[in-house]
């Protein structure tokens, strides 16, 4: 109970990252890749010296040399992959950090200095909830089960290695901070069936921590008689569990009032029934989704971020591309008519050169899945190309935000996603693109 206390201390504390990216660069990852390969070198000959060393630190070694084995294959596709990375960072947040700690107590070692030399280079518990939210943000937008991910299936002909039980727990966890309790039902559920028999698990999750944030999930979406179930499982393993006492008497109570006829009781109930994610999105999120996952109603045939800005004096390849958007467009592209390529903040304009009268986005790499551009009021998706290019116009011909062009980036699930963009002012666009009169 201690470490089911612990961890939801942790998570509140690290919650207000999900609304960010992930914080971990693929360049970084690259180098936490290789990292843990020397790593994992240097801890096969510590245990080579051990004479008997404990069952856990064997199965991390063996786990750690066979990720390392797969990574140094295909690097890039391994940590493109988000189940690979959310991994990778999540071993050392935790596992290495905790070698790191049962070290300390022995002898110093080889193994120990090498951890403490690198340990700069350690992502920190921001980037371990940076990978959380990666994932869960493609398991809603992509509407994939807890099971699809558990198994490593995010898309077809892109897998890779399963879920244990405590990251499916972890990844509760974050679920009950942000109220999905539906999601938190499937991950806990994930997370029991993964400590049971055909799975060999070891670790320290007890799955009376699994059962407290199970019941109450099913609670929260109104499934009365399996949150009941699982809290007397809960009190069968652990009778003096106050919380778990408290839980199965208010479950009761509201289910003996659930059986009379008060039709406010059942009204309450069929609220909370709606309790779920689904229920909580506005609108325009569930319009994104779709078209995230190509699912337009137009009759139709067809992560970390890191950025730069180029001046059209920084190469003469930037200049043509520049020429070429002004001859498409027969707009004007000289500063202060149009700005760079691509800005490092995304900040607006200033008044002396207008507002972004209208955007070219060129799409510079292909993906393997997602990453889709979407605008949602035109229910037009455009799935990345290397070599495409997108424009559009930010404001109509009065310089009226254009309501159609409302747009949005959707989350990749395999592989990485580099796009540069063109921004063309308002100003000095007067006699190419004149107001209409009257």
């Amino acid at each position: 109970m201690t470490r089911f206390m612990l961890l939801l201390l942790w998570m509140s504390q690290h919650l207000s990252v999900l609304q960010g990216e992930i914080f971990t660069s693929l360049s970084q990852l690259k180098g936490l890749a290789r990292l843990e390969a020397a790593l994992s070198l240097s801890l096969d000959n510590y245990l080579k010296d051990q004479s008997q060393p404990p069952e856990i630190l064997r199965n991390f070694a063996d786990n750690v040399r066979r990720e390392s084995e797969i990574a140094r294959g295909d690097i890039e596709n391994y940590i493109f992959h988000p189940i690979n990375s959310f991994q990778l960072v999540r071993r050392f947040v935790r596992h290495w950090k905790e070698l790191d700690s049962y070290l300390s107590k022995g002898t110093r070692n080889d193994l120990q200095w090498e951890i403490e030399v690198n340990r700069p280079a350690f992502p920190t518990s921001k980037d371990y909830m940076g990978s959380i939210s990666a994932l869960l943000r493609i398991q809603n937008v992509y509407n994939l089960s807890a099971n699809a991910i558990a198994n490593g299936q995010l898309h077809d002909g892109n897998s890779s290695g399963g879920l244990g039980p405590d990251e499916c727990y972890d990844l509760g966890v974050v679920s009950h901070g942000l109220e999905n309790y539906e999601d938190v039902i499937d991950w806990m559920r994930e997370a029991l069936m993964r400590m049971s028999p055909p799975y060999e698990y070891s670790g320290a999750l007890e799955k009376g921590d699994v059962l407290e944030y199970l019941s109450w999930a099913e609670y929260q979406v109104g499934r009365l008689d399996e949150a009941i179930v699982h809290t007397k499982e809960i009190l069968d393993k652990d009778p003096k569990n106050e919380r778990a006492q408290n839980n199965l008497n208010h479950f009761e109570v509201e289910q003996l009032n659930l059986k009379q006829p008060n039709t406010d009781k059942v009204a309450v109930n069929s609220k909370k029934m709606l309790n779920n994610k689904m229920g909580k999105k506005e609108s325009f999120m569930l319009t994104y989704e779709r078209l995230c996952r190509g699912e337009s109603r137009k009759a139709t045939d067809y992560r970390t971020s890191q950025s730069a800005w180029l001046e059209d004096s920084v190469s003469p390849i930037i200049n043509r591309i520049s020429q070429r958007i002004q001859a498409i467009t027969e707009l004007s592209v000289k500063w202060p008519h149009a700005e760079p390529l691509q800005k490092p903040d995304g900040s607006l304009p200033s008044e002396e050169i207008g507002d972004r009268i209208a955007t070219v986005l060129f799409y510079l790499s292909n993906v393997h899945a997602g990453g889709s551009t979407v605008f949602l009021n035109m229910e037009e998706f455009v799935n990345p190309k290397k070599g495409d290019a997108v424009f559009w116009y930010n404001l109509d011909k009065r310089g009226r935000p254009d309501t159609k062009t409302r747009h949005a980036a959707c989350p990749v699930i395999v592989g990485s996603k580099w796009v540069a963009n063109k921004w063309i002012n308002e100003r000095g666009q007067e006699f190419r693109r004149p107001c209409p009169r009257g």
